[in-house]
């Protein structure tokens, strides 16, 4: 099954952490499943305050390499419904996750996270790489 990657796989990936750099270099160089990220996994990324130009640049670049997959109203809707029935454990990120997990039931992909305990709030076991 094709696989949409969780913010912390991106996140581990910029802080060297060598599981997440085998999974992104697996999943680019089409070597296995494909790959995914959420268009939210692009706002999660940016959001950091005091991100200098150089940050900014590298973040943005995840884009190109890996397809990213919008916000539908569809999805939205589903993550406003995981969100309200979670039991939430990080009740301020936990609609970050709500959308991730959404787009990855509307387009019938595996998650792959090292959060495994909020996306199980949401009903979902993400995959560990």
């Amino acid at each position: 099954m094709d696989l949409l990657l969780d913010t912390t796989v991106l996140v581990d990936f910029l802080r060297g952490d060598q599981g997440a750099l085998r999974l992104i270099q697996r999943v680019a160089s089409g070597q296995a499943e494909r790959g995914y990220i959420s268009a939210m996994t692009v706002l999660e990324l940016l959001q950091k305050p005091n991100l200098t130009p150089e940050e900014q640049a590298v973040r943005s670049t995840f884009g190109q390499v890996l397809p990213v997959l919008p916000i539908t109203e569809e999805i939205a809707v589903e993550a406003g419904l995981l969100a309200t029935t979670a039991n939430m454990t990080n009740p301020k990120g936990i609609i970050f996750d709500a959308v991730i997990a959404a787009t990855a039931s509307k387009h019938r992909l595996d998650i792959v996270s090292r959060n495994t305990q909020d996306f199980r709030s949401l009903d979902t076991t993400p995959m560990i790489y």
